[in-house]
């Protein structure tokens, strides 16, 4: 049914989703770049984990999009970006980042709590 809630679910992991899509796109086609920034930051093995981190956004955000598995897909979204913030966003300087990372977790959380809506793969069946 489209109602009002089912929509607003969609939208919202939509937004979610693609904040994670592009941050995939941008890994992949700055890899060089983005590993560097990894290693300047004391993270090891960072071309591997570049490479994981890329295929944990694209895939969690396509869940999202489509509402497959949408909680386990929010879940590891939400345990990757906590790791993230920890990694690159605890410096003074960082703020904006930090709180921005904060709402995004605390997005993927109501995900995780309400499940994708009825507009998605695990929409409520008839």
């Amino acid at each position: 049914m489209l109602d009002r809630d089912s929509l607003l679910a969609m939208a919202g992991r939509l937004l979610l989703a693609l904040v994670f899509i592009a941050s995939a796109f941008g890994k992949v086609t700055e890899f060089e770049k983005t590993v560097l920034y990894m290693e300047a930051h004391g993270v090891p093995l960072a071309t591997l984990l570049c490479v994981l981190a890329a295929l944990v956004e694209a895939a969690g955000g396509i869940a999202l999009v489509v509402g497959y598995q949408a909680r386990l897909a929010a879940a590891s979204l939400a345990v990757f970006v906590t790791a993230a913030t920890v990694i690159f966003h605890l410096a003074p300087d960082q703020r904006v980042d930090l709180l921005r990372n904060l709402a995004i977790i605390g997005g993927l959380l109501q995900v995780m709590a309400w499940g994708p809506g009825d507009i998605s793969m695990e929409g409520r069946r008839s």
